[in-house]
């Protein structure tokens, strides 16, 4: 059987977000994976931010509630000026404008990607993960999994 080992750090994309707001599988990772660093982008954090809108109308679900969920997810955001030396690499790499700052900020913390996006990732010469693979990896016993203790909100349910 594998050791199970924990990462370091991960750089979450909208994508991963998103689904957690929703319910959906990335709630698991979120909660029960023994990742040390969940980090965002500035422009992610603020992709997601100005979706919520959107997303509570769409899903019928409460803004405040969505709100408050996403500010209690533990992600450590980085300012884009820590990691603006990469924007230029991070153009080269990757085609779509919305993903560079993220793939700026994995470049500088040389770590991986968590998206459910590989079509935009899978030529930028950066390690990704799908949220299915790293479910995959904890059950497989090669993503550490955290003991049952205080962990992220649940995400919300649908407004009556």
């Amino acid at each position: 059987m594998p050791t199970s080992k924990s990462l370091e750090r991960i750089v979450v994309d909208a994508t991963a977000i998103v689904s957690h707001l929703i319910g959906g599988k990335a709630t698991k990772v979120f909660r029960e994976a023994a990742i040390a660093e969940f980090a965002t982008s500035q422009f992610t954090f603020d992709e997601v931010t100005a979706f919520l809108p959107k997303l509570a109308q769409k899903r019928n679900l409460a803004l405040e509630q969505l709100a408050s969920t996403f500010a209690l997810l533990p992600l450590r955001l980085y300012r884009r000026d820590s990691y603006e030396a990469e924007i230029d690499e991070a153009k080269k790499r990757i085609q779509d404008p919305n993903d560079v700052e993220l793939l700026a900020l994995a470049l500088r913390l040389k770590a991986p990607v968590w998206t459910n996006d590989r079509r935009d990732f899978r030529s930028a010469g950066i390690l990704f993960y799908r949220t299915g693979k790293l479910l995959r990896m904890m059950e497989d016993g090669n993503l550490a999994v955290l003991p049952p203790t205080a962990a992220p909100p649940a995400p919300p349910t649908s407004s009556p």
